[in-house]
């Protein structure tokens, strides 16, 4: 091992560097001149902890002195650093004793010295501590966690030898939280209330938040998707914390990315053992934030349960309102190009009105033709429209346009989307004919929101016409429309 101080004269800079190589040799591990009563390598000071978290001033200088002594008395042994130089054994002892007040406890998970004294509520000491220059919002170098991720990881030492209990232990850490955030420290940074990076705690929420962590979105999705183990059932104990992260809050997932994954997870284990666990982890969290009306199979949507100006675009054809009614009406309406007729760029308009059917119904319209057009809905009174699926040819470079009810769910695009091709018979003789091919075949007994899956190609309506006329209406019958509602594509547009 290289000597870090010898007898020759050093420059003021080769000093200084030699003091700095020791210290970090010394504090962070280096084989044999460890020397803090041990063999070597890494060994965690558990001893110096316990000082930390029920010790004071005075007994926490006293361990360091002490321990500085004997790491002193070894290096002596070794002849080194120079006896005979008292600056340089002094500027050794002050930066030793430093580093042991204020930066990471060797061989610890990454806590300080004020993580002790927090988490048991050592309230001179904390105190001491800042007085001393330590940092309150200090982060570990691995994991870049705060004292507030690691939300009392240093009260682990049995029962405190001052006698109090831990109601009052806690009652103190408290204190000594606020006393942090009187000195500037920062709660949020980072987020204390995520899973797996943040406080693992569970216990510690109600205060974090009391203390003024904001529980964020990221957050809170972090923890759901936590409340299911892959393959199995709710995880009670994740769930718990989600109600908690939920209380307070206002959280608004309608149309969301968040409300598509709980979709599509959804759909994805419609055949599994473990769809009836996802379906109760949507029901449970419809209970404490807000998700469309109908996502739960089953539960119909009531109109009080929509926002004004709502529009709950999909992505996919995840249609969960079709639980709440198995016998919905499945009809397809295809307009194809008229023979002879050349395409055009500047589009057209595709009415279609509906009116009283025997059961709800869901509309899958086609659009075949290398025309964009602006499908137009009309219904009756006593007409029920689930949803609209709107598709084009997956080739066509256009968009097509729906004007519909905007409290009711679309999907428009291209046929992919519901796993649909659009083949066209004949073209090359000028008579094009339709037919629409799914990509598997139907599975009746599916428990998926997708209806192609569900009920596989519906009747189809196929015209060359720009209307289209489902179910009955009566004549004079005042009819329903929303030109002021148009969509186009689906985008995911929130998180």
């Amino acid at each position: 091992m290289a000597l870090l101080f010898t007898k020759s004269r050093l420059s003021k800079s080769e000093k200084l560097l030699a003091q700095i190589s020791l210290v970090t040799l010394l504090t962070l591990g280096g084989g044999d001149a460890l020397a803090i009563g041990d063999s070597g390598g890494c060994g965690f000071d558990r001893e110096y902890a316990r000082t930390l978290a029920f010790g004071t001033p005075s007994t926490i200088e006293s361990y360091i002195s002490a321990n500085t002594s004997r790491r002193l008395t070894y290096l002596k042994r070794q002849s080194k650093p120079d006896a005979n130089d008292p600056a340089a054994i002094k500027a050794w002892r002050d930066d030793v004793r430093n580093q042991m007040l204020l930066q990471p406890v060797h061989c610890s998970h990454g806590e300080f010295p004020l993580d002790y004294a927090v988490a048991n509520g050592n309230l001179e000491v904390v105190r001491w501590l800042l007085d001393m220059g330590a940092d309150p919002s200090a982060k570990s170098s691995g994991n870049r966690s705060s004292i507030f991720t690691r939300c009392g990881f240093g009260q682990q030492y049995g029962d405190a030898p001052n006698g109090l209990s831990k109601e009052q232990i806690q009652r103190r850490m408290i204190e000594a939280y606020r006393m942090l955030l009187a000195r500037g420290a920062n709660i949020n940074d980072p987020d204390p209330l995520r899973s797996i990076t943040g406080c693992l705690r569970r216990e510690m929420y109600p205060l974090l938040k009391q203390l003024g962590a904001r529980v964020t979105v990221e957050a809170f999705q972090s923890w759901t998707r936590s409340a299911r183990t892959a393959g199995g059932g709710i995880v009670e104990s994740n769930w718990a914390v989600v109600e908690e992260l939920a209380k307070g809050q206002s959280f608004d997932f309608r149309g969301t990315e968040f409300e598509y994954g709980l979709l599509s997870m959804a759909d994805a284990r419609a055949d599994m053992s473990d769809y009836e666990p996802v379906i109760e982890l949507t029901r449970r969290l419809s209970t404490v934030v807000k998700l469309s009306p109908g996502i739960v199979p089953g539960v119909p949507a009531n109109k009080s349960d929509v926002p004004k100006n709502f529009s709950p675009a999909r992505s996919a054809c995840y249609f969960p309102e079709i639980g709440a009614y198995p016998g919905f009406e499945f009809i397809g309406l295809v307009r194809k190009r008229k023979d002879g007729v050349r395409p055009s760029l500047e589009g057209d308009v595709t009415a279609v009105t509906v009116g009283k059917t025997k059961e709800p119904v869901l509309l899958l319209l086609i659009n075949a033709r290398e025309t964009p057009t602006k499908w137009v809905i009309h219904r009756t009174k006593d007409a029920h429209i689930l949803g609209v699926i709107a598709l084009n040819d997956f080739r066509s470079s256009f968009r097509d346009e729906l004007s519909f009810d905007p409290l009711r769910p679309v999907i428009i695009g291209g046929s992919g989307v519901c796993h649909l091709t659009i083949v066209h018979l004949d073209r090359q003789t000028g008579s094009d004919q339709i037919k629409l091919v799914p990509y598997s075949a139907a599975r009746p007994s599916s428990r998926t929101f997708n209806p192609i899956t569900l009920r596989g190609v519906p009747p189809l309506s196929i015209s060359e016409t720009d209307r289209f006329v489902v179910g009955d209406i009566a004549p004079a019958s005042a009819l329903i429309s929303w030109p002021e509602s148009l969509r186009t594509a689906s985008p995911r547009t929130r998180k």
